[in-house]
């Protein structure tokens, strides 16, 4: 054997063993889960048998070997998903048959942190996007630039239908999960007038009136500004155009075709409208060729399955997806103890992860993003935690987390949403039910960085009992009026939620309507405790009503141990009493607890304490006993509600107006040992004060750049005045 043969012989030995080894370290690093490891590689097959060395090739091959072997161990399994893009045409869907035990576990999750994404999108090829050349369309883009760089993409070959922004059967309410395009991880917007500029994105309508006296009637809008900018459109540019009015009320938009529209005199008719407008409506026009005028913006042909866009910056270089998918990317019915670990998801018209009768759940660390409606849905869910997660761009909400434990007899779900990053949600719906919906007794929200949400970023309805600690919320209700950052309401019921060490700072919008704040307990409902918190530029501006804390006819709230900086008011309790009687008691909102006004409807708020829940039985009155909330049963009870509906059913209304008067609470809502710089008026209406302090912005390490750490000559100012006073620990809040 030659010198250069044996040399050559040497090298391959020492590479292969170098190799084996190598090989072996991370197979030893890949299986410190305890248990079981499957493997799953796109480098792999489905005909391998799913090691480390001879990967599966497809999730739903790995779900196979994994249900095999639960059949013949009691072990914890862990599949190992390797680095790459797996696109799927249906759900990956898991039921009893995929779950776990609480000793034995199954995880799915992706390999020693690769970039593993789970994807209800494909990929656009480059050579499907043509400049546009036909110049009856060029002709109508007013903006030079994007008019020289237009594309225009035919989608037809990859969707059997685009559905229109209104859902079926609907003359107004938006429909989300239709398919998206993203770009650059960016997705696609629709053209609109005027542009999507904070505190700039609405016009108001100088007038708005229903064209019948019935139901559905179409509405018809008038609006100078709108006339002014119709100038420069197509005669029949409005043919393709969507209206969204926030049609009733500041909290809840919906989307219109427009039947017609006068140019000249700036009047716009909707579709039907089920509800009276309001007189001077938010609203906004889309998908209009003349305003594509910002890179990203698109106009969409419906009815051909075809988008003309600006393209944005480093298209050519992007990676471009359709979402295609209808459906979630993982589904759940009736699974439980599984974890989803370190997965991004997302480019589906479905919601990224959704589960129905879960229970020990948990999605951690998970990129969630780009969907077309939700990033996860856990209904009728326990034990489950959403954590670690970034969770981000969805049409229609960030987390539902509804129907966890048992409000009847207070059996806590064991939820818990902690430590995530939550921000730029509900890109088209914009409603109080907001981007983390929750209705789950006991949760747990803790350490979450939750910001640049156009709506209510956390509603509480239905969560007795929850903790919401340690979070930072902040640019939340950017696009909506009466609503807040933590937001809960009409059902007396919601007790024992408890929101501490929170930091809210930089709430709400310039467009007026009835005001944004940090904590908004609405429509006679019973308030949270609120300690320990710190509110900055935390509320609208209005100098009447504009409040960090706002109580609409909430009783018996304790707001202690805060530090409120840069509102008008720090908290409006505001009252449903009668004026006219001195002391002012809350004789309105026992009225309305005992159903005895047609405010609401055929939506009672009797039932929801007597039917739903019973408030009156010994384990509720036991569970609150010694709290704020027990003040409630002072003022209601069976027979109170029997005498009072008594007295109305007699006709003898001063009788009714006496015997409200006489049993209704007054000044139920405490405000007691709080800090308040820059505050006009401590709080407004319906609350009871002890003793608070005012101070300068000298009692901050550095006001001016944002740093509230007090100094120590501030905090012995504030426990001088109030010697019990709580610092407040700002160095653990938010994601950590």
């Amino acid at each position: 054997m030659s010198d250069k043969i044996k040399r050559y012989f040497v090298l391959l030995v020492a590479a292969t063993l170098a190799l084996s080894l190598f090989s072996g370290c991370e197979r030893e690093k890949a299986e410190l889960s305890p248990g079981l490891n499957l493997y799953v590689s796109q480098s792999g097959s489905d005909m391998a048998d799913g090691s480390f060395e001879h990967p599966f090739q497809s999730l739903e091959r790995a779900q196979l070997e994994v249900r095999a072997l639960k059949a013949q161990s009691d072990e914890p399994v862990t599949v190992n998903i390797r680095g790459g893009e797996y696109y799927f045409d249906e759900s990956l869907r898991f039921d009893e048959k995929d779950s776990g035990t609480e000793s034995a576990p199954i995880t799915w999750q992706a390999y020693n942190g690769e970039k593993v994404l789970l994807s209800g999108g494909i990929r656009l090829p480059a050579e499907k996007f043509k400049p546009v050349t036909d110049e009856a369309i060029l002709s109508r883009v007013l903006d030079e630039t994007a008019r020289k760089s237009l594309l225009y993409i035919d989608l037809s070959g990859y969707l059997d239908e685009w559905p229109g922004p209104i859902l079926p059967d609907s003359e107004y309410a938006f429909a989300s999960g239709g398919p998206d395009m993203y770009i650059g991880g960016e997705p696609l917007t629709i053209s609109r007038f005027p542009n999507n500029v904070q505190n700039q994105a609405f016009l108001f309508a100088d007038s708005a009136e229903a064209l019948a006296d019935e139901p559905s009637a179409p509405v018809r809008l008038t609006s100078k500004a709108l006339k002014e900018r119709s100038e420069v459109w197509s005669p029949d540019a409005w043919k393709s155009m969507y209206a969204v009015v926030f049609m009733r009320w500041d909290w809840a938009n919906s989307v219109f075709d427009v039947k017609s529209f006068n140019a000249e005199t700036g009047e716009l008719v909707t579709g039907g409208f089920w509800d009276v407008p309001q007189e001077n409506p938010r609203f906004y026009v889309f998908n209009l060729l003349e305003e594509i005028d910002v890179p990203g913006e698109s106009f969409i042909d419906y009815e051909n399955k075809a988008v003309c866009f600006y393209p944005p910056e480093g298209f050519k270089e992007a990676d471009i997806y359709l979402s295609v998918l209808q459906n979630d990317i993982i589904r759940m019915d009736g699974a439980e103890h599984l974890t989803f670990r370190g997965l991004t998801i997302g480019y589906t018209r479905g919601d990224g992860i959704a589960g129905y009768h879960v229970n020990h759940v948990n999605i951690d660390g998970c990129e969630i993003a780009h969907l077309s409606r939700r990033a996860v849905t856990l209904d009728d869910a326990t034990d489950c935690a959403v954590s670690n997660c970034n969770i981000y761009d969805t049409v229609d909400g960030s987390i539902y987390l509804w129907d966890g434990g048992l409000r009847r007899d207070l059996t806590p779900s064991g939820n818990v949403i902690e430590n995530n990053s939550i921000h730029s949600n509900n890109r088209l719906r914009k409603w109080t039910t907001g981007s983390i919906w929750c209705d789950s007794v006991g949760l747990i929200v803790r350490n979450n960085e939750i910001y640049d949400e156009p709506v209510v970023a956390l509603f509480l309805n239905g969560s007795n009992d929850a903790l919401v600690e340690y979070n930072e919320f902040y640019r939340t209700g950017l696009d909506v009026s009466d609503t807040g950052a933590i937001y809960y309401g009409f059902d007396p019921s919601v007790l024992g939620i408890t929101i501490r060490y929170n930091y809210f700072h930089d709430i709400g919008n310039s467009y007026g309507g009835i005001g944004q704040q940090a904590i908004f307990c609405d429509d006679g409902a019973v308030m949270p405790y609120i300690y320990g918190n710190l509110f900055v530029n935390a509320s609208d501006k209005s100098p009447e009503l504009g409040s960090a804390i706002k109580a609409n006819g909430a009783q018996f709230g304790v707001v202690k141990n805060n530090i409120f900086v840069d509102s008008p008011h720090a908290a409006f309790f505001q009252a449903w009493g009668d004026w006219d009687r001195e002391p002012v008691r809350q004789d309105a909102w026992l009225q309305s607890t005992y159903d005895l006004t047609d405010w609401y409807g055929p939506n009672k708020v009797w039932p929801k304490v007597t039917e739903n829940v019973d408030i009156f039985s010994n384990l509720w009155r036991e569970r609150y006993k010694g709290t704020q909330w027990e003040t409630l049963w002072r003022y209601v009870s069976p027979e109170g509600y029997e005498k009072a509906n008594a007295i109305a059913a007699s006709g003898d209304d001063t009788a009714l107006s006496d015997y409200l008067y006489e049993h209704a609470p007054s000044e139920t809502n405490l405000f007691d040992g709080n800090v308040c710089v820059t505050i006009d008026e401590l709080f407004l209406d319906n609350g009871r004060g002890g003793t608070n302090f005012e101070a300068g912005t000298d009692i901050f390490r550095d006001y001016t750049n944002a740093d509230f750490t007090l100094t120590p000559e501030g905090l012995d100012a504030i426990r001088e005045a109030l010697p019990e006073f709580e610092i407040i620990p700002l160095d653990k809040i938010g994601r950590r």
